[in-house]
């Protein structure tokens, strides 16, 4: 029986999984006294590659997360114009 999971998991190319943290860190003065204001840190695992990546911001993420899917992108299409 093929399923949904069995297709994903034909192709490492085809298929992406990744544990995201998200946390907030208090941003501090030039003292090195805290301000009221925090910023979110992010950090995404690739799973099965154990490859850990920070983010000090969301449009980071984001940005990393658009060229990896991108690059998949290009090859799905090359591949489904053969």
């Amino acid at each position: 029986m093929t399923g949904v999971d069995d297709q994903w998991l034909e192709g490492e190319q085809n298929y992406r999984a990744f544990l995201l943290r998200c946390w907030q860190e208090n941003e501090l003065q030039n003292e090195g006294e805290p301000t009221n204001s925090c910023s979110w840190r992010f950090a995404l695992v690739h799973i099965g590659q154990e490859q850990e990546q920070g983010f000090a911001c969301l449009d980071e993420l984001l940005i990393f997360l658009s060229r990896e899917f991108a690059s998949t992108d290009s090859l799905v299409h090359s591949t489904a114009e053969e």
